[in-house]
């Protein structure tokens, strides 16, 4: 049987936060509307802004408008992590007038985060991070490779690769060279050659093709 993969994100967390707290809270009081969110949604924004912990983009839609994409991405997962009843959304901008007066509800779940936020902070903190390692596999796998060591992301230079053409270094040296910087500060060894080179090439391959042509630029 095949296993159906789920598709995921990783949430940017420390935005979660900011606008999950604030969106519950204002939700506490009852049902709102989808634009009555969208301008509590750009309240947060400036807030934030004002705070020094955001910054306020120009919009390239009206001022009716504006906010109503990450509106919608903030309603998504609040729905995913059952926090609010599940509601149809606008799937473009040409839809939105449709879905103003929408109205939405927390469940249960979610007014008792609602609580958590208005009282005490750095709980809800706490209980929102694990609703969402809970509801994100790609969270949770993350989470769980961090545990086991850190992350290095080796970074080779435009000008490398240039003299690498020059003296004749070709895939295996670059799967070396990152092996080494890889397994350099860990306890025990963590990639090996080979597995290195093998994610490249994959990686080169799925980008460009096989024996491309014309050849990639650096």
């Amino acid at each position: 049987m095949r296993q159906h993969r789920q598709a995921d994100t990783i949430p940017r967390l420390h935005q979660l936060v900011a606008h999950m707290g604030d969106f519950l809270a204002r939700m506490n009081g009852g049902e709102q509307t989808f634009e009555d969110i969208r301008r509590g949604y750009a309240e947060t924004v400036g807030r934030l802004a004002a705070a020094g912990l955001g910054r306020r983009t120009a919009s390239r839609v009206s001022d009716a408008d504006a906010y109503w994409s990450p509106t919608v991405d903030l309603l998504q997962e609040a729905m995913r992590l059952e926090f609010l009843q599940r509601q149809p959304l606008p799937s473009s901008r040409h839809h939105l007038d449709s879905y103003r007066a929408t109205g939405f509800k927390l469940t249960d779940r979610g007014r008792e985060g609602a609580a958590l936020a208005g009282r005490a902070p750095a709980e809800f903190t706490s209980w929102l991070a694990d609703a969402a390692i809970a509801a994100h596999p790609y969270l949770r796998l993350f989470l769980l490779t961090l545990n086991q060591g850190p992350l290095v992301c080796p970074q080779i230079r435009e000008g490398q690769i240039e003299s690498g053409h020059r003296e004749g270094r070709d895939t295996s040296y670059w799967a070396e060279w990152a092996a080494d910087l890889i397994n350099r500060n860990a306890e025990a060894p963590v990639a090996t050659v080979e597995a290195v080179r093998d994610e490249m090439t994959q990686a080169v391959t799925k980008r460009f093709g096989v024996s491309p042509n014309p050849r990639p630029t650096n």
